[in-house]
């Protein structure tokens, strides 16, 4: 059987994040499903696979699946879910579907070797190293970098500008005691990537 949404409007360079939970009604009776995605509202244009035959095991929709997606063109996408379980089971159940616009796929891909450290004389600093990226969300050379945002728990710290696949080192020296978060995103003319994150304590 298919579950099949009604058309949604995508844009082609822009990344997407199909998204959706599923559940069996009970434990001893497992599900199986796959979720794919066309052009037209039936089984035959679902060429394209988002998420491969997969056993549903949990109750209460604790199965959850979130997959990023690009479209070859603009135009009108239709997503379906398609059960596929042994023969004689009970129920297989599908909520929460949603698709989201994501960042344009110009955008830097997120950095790399992201670590902290905290100082090794016990004072309140820390030390955060990675690599700035070197492609974009679409795989390809990233061909600019405006810049990457430093964030500690939650809070802008400075941005750094390194360039193309550059390593990065940046001394915090305004950290608390106790456990910090930090995240890192870098940016173009494009927008924004993806945020990559570390902790110390």
């Amino acid at each position: 059987d298919w579950l099949i949404t009604p058309g949604i409007k995508l844009e082609k360079g822009y990344l997407y994040e199909f998204a959706f939970e599923a559940q069996t009604q009970y434990a001893a009776h497992v599900e199986r499903l796959s979720a794919h995605f066309g052009i037209a509202p039936d089984p035959e244009s679902m060429v394209n696979e988002l998420v491969a035959p997969t056993d549903i095991t949990k109750e209460e929709f604790g199965d959850k699946f979130r997959v990023q997606l690009t479209v070859p063109a603009d135009g009108v996408y239709y997503f379906g879910i398609h059960g596929i379980s042994d023969p004689d089971k009970y129920f297989l159940g599908v909520d929460n579907i949603s698709i989201e616009k994501g960042p344009s796929t110009n955008s830097p891909a997120s950095i790399t070797d992201l670590k902290a450290e905290a100082d090794k004389n016990g004072e309140l600093k820390t030390t955060i190293t990675f690599t700035a990226p070197s492609k974009n969300l679409d795989g390809g050379n990233l061909t600019e970098l405006s810049g990457v945002e430093l964030y500690r728990n939650d809070i802008f710290v400075t941005t750094l500008t390194p360039t193309i696949g550059q390593s990065c080192t940046y001394t915090d020296a305004e950290t608390t005691a106790g456990h910090t978060s930090y995240k890192v995103i870098p940016f173009n003319a494009s927008g924004k990537g993806f945020e990559s994150s570390t902790s110390v304590f």
